[in-house]
């Protein structure tokens, strides 16, 4: 508008942002998951672990990938400042564009730019350089942030050489950009640019000191905007925990919250970054003498487009528009089951530590029942661990014991009653009066019940019985819980059988020792191992190959400690809330612990 001196544009910028965002987060989401499961499996690895990154990152398909990632960024960038250049020019002419005029004249204006094919390359390389610039900071904020402890903090901070080094970088990032740019738009055959560039050293550095200045102040200004967004958000974020759960749980409960609040709003705040540099720096460099404006009437209506005439009928407006509702349709889709369903992926590649909930949450309600899932939720674990066995009539109950009789004072084996029978015994009165009348759930209410609210370890307990892997694997599908399901069995031939049906859900084999090369079992992507037979050295070598190491039942705070030392993949325990606050004992934990205290002062 400064620019300009209109408005009429800024609607139809607003719809187009609109348009290329939803477009991007419906098909970044499936596109990133199915390239990362490409890659992990071209290598021949199961999961992305720090000792197999370097040989993962450097094959061949790997390669492949990330050289089409950075093309695609640098393309769709290019794109998206040549479509706000070209708004610039359309709101200074006077023509009123629309949002499909923009999308197709920035296509043919980005098209134009690759008519000489060197330059056309060197620009999207620029505009790639871009990118990242733009948004280091943010990015190194999140990567910081997500396991952010003191001991990082002072690492940067306390030795006079890394610190020193930091403020460097700082400073190259700053004088980086600016030069950017320039270079970006002088091969654009910009007259803005080429005005600068005949006025010698002297406007090139007037012009340098105003894209510098410029930046310099959007950039403290979005600073404080987002800070003040980002620790009200974390108020909010704690107030509302505080009032809607229990102080016991509360903490663990947030800390699990920040990291994924910690995550979205950071890539949040890059886009919004993005944006506003583009239009920034599109707006200094817009080409004032209007070169290739041109006007078309077509219909009576005045569209601009560039060199591309665009046939504005009904057909198309309503083939457009139909896009950007199914395009939004599909992006909240694909962002709730990236988030909700438990991405494996994700963790894996954030290094994330995860807390499974042993027989559900079972230090504090019945093993094995609802009630103890119902607890496990409550207590921010990660995956609740339930095992499954087949009543006689074929339902697919939990269960951990062949027999009824320990959990529910039943003198019978599970084969030998139907599920009729089993939903009128009580599986809480042994355990507390409290739970009296907790019945054996079956696989299916409880998945159709938590799916989505928690991850699932589904233990196969018999041998020699696929009747139950189908029925496991059928019930996964059924529920798209996919993503957030294990299965995990003592009987190998369990998990072949589960790989057989479906290739592309996780299999954990249950180690009662560990005894020669079983990291090659290839049916397994993970082994699940009693933590006494855990060492360092045994993590590394398991995760040499892409695979992970589960450790079982973890209760006491030195195991929990040296379990995170070692660097295990997950922690299996009877008490995740428990072990949720030892394994985060950070700065993290400490932070939140102390805002908790501020906005809810112990009495």
């Amino acid at each position: 508008m400064r620019q300009t001196g209109r408005k009429a544009g800024i609607r139809s910028l607003i719809g187009f942002e609109v348009f290329v965002k939803t477009a991007c987060l419906s098909f970044c989401f499936p596109l990133f998951r199915l390239l990362l499961k490409l890659c992990i499996r071209a290598a021949g690895y199961s999961y992305i672990t720090k000792e197999n990154l370097p040989a993962l990152v450097l094959s061949p398909c790997s390669i492949a990938c990330i050289i089409f990632g950075l093309a695609a960024a640098a393309l769709f960038v290019l794109f998206e400042m040549n479509t706000v250049n070209l708004a610039l020019q359309n709101n200074r002419s006077g023509i009123r564009g629309t949002v499909p005029d923009l999308f197709y004249g920035g296509l043919e204006k980005t098209g134009r730019m690759f008519e000489r094919k060197r330059q056309g390359v060197l620009l999207a390389f620029l505009a790639l350089l871009f990118v990242v610039l733009v948004n280091l900071p943010v990015v190194l904020f999140l990567l910081f942030g997500i396991g952010q402890t003191k001991g990082a903090a002072n690492a940067v901070l306390q030795p006079p050489g890394i610190f020193l080094l930091v403020v460097a970088a700082l400073l190259l990032w700053w004088a980086a950009l600016p030069g950017c740019f320039i270079v970006f738009w002088s091969g654009t055959g910009n007259g803005a640019v080429r005005k600068v560039f005949r006025l010698g050293g002297r406007g090139i550095r007037q012009y340098y000191g105003r894209i510098f200045r410029g930046l310099f102040v959007r950039s403290i200004v979005l600073f404080v905007l987002e800070s003040i967004v980002y620790f009200s958000g974390l108020v909010l974020m704690i107030v509302f925990v505080l009032w809607l759960t229990p102080e016991t749980v509360s903490a663990v409960l947030l800390i699990r919250l920040f990291q994924r609040y910690h995550f979205i709003i950071c890539i949040l705040f890059a886009s919004v970054n993005a944006v506003i540099y583009e239009y920034f720096c599109a707006s200094l460099f817009f080409d004032e003498g209007l070169e290739g404006a041109v006007r078309y009437r077509t219909e009576k209506r005045e569209v601009y487009v560039g060199r591309y005439v665009a046939k504005r009928n009904r057909r198309r407006k309503v083939l457009f528009w139909g896009a950007v509702v199914a395009l939004s349709g599909l992006a909240m889709v694909q962002m709730t089951a990236f988030f909700q369903n438990g991405n494996l992926f994700l963790a894996r590649t954030l290094d994330v530590l995860c807390i499974t909930a042993h027989r559900g949450a079972s230090d504090g309600a019945p093993e094995n029942t609802a009630a103890a899932v119902e607890l496990a939720v409550k207590e921010a674990a990660d995956y609740v661990e339930i095992d499954v066995r087949l009543t006689a009539d074929g339902v697919a109950v939990l269960l951990h014991d062949a027999a009824l009789f320990r959990t529910t004072r039943v003198p019978k084996y599970i084969g030998e009653v139907t599920y009729e029978e089993v939903c009128g015994y009580d599986a809480g009165s042994s355990y507390s009066p409290e739970f009296a009348g907790e019945r054996v759930p079956s696989l299916e209410e409880i998945l159709e019940r938590y799916g989505g609210e928690i991850g699932f370890n589904i233990e196969l307990k018999t041998a020699g019985d696929r009747v139950l892997a189908e029925t496991v694997v059928e019930l996964v599908e059924r529920y798209h819980l996919e993503q957030s399901c294990v299965i995990t069995s003592s009987f190998y031939q369990q998990l072949v059988w589960v790989k057989e049906l479906n290739k592309d859900l996780k299999t954990g084999y249950i180690l009662p020792l560990v005894y020669g090369e079983f990291y090659k079992s290839e049916a397994a992507d993970f082994f699940s191992i009693h933590s006494g037979f855990v060492s360092e050295a045994l993590v590394e070598q398991v995760h040499s190959v892409g695979k992970e190491i589960h450790v079982w039942t973890v209760n006491r705070e030195n195991e929990l400690k040296r379990m995170k030392a070692i660097g295990v993949d997950n922690i299996i325990t009877d008490k995740p809330a428990y072990a949720r606050e030892v394994i985060y004992e950070s700065a993290l934990a400490e932070t939140i612990e102390e805002w908790i205290l501020l906005l809810a002062p112990k009495k």
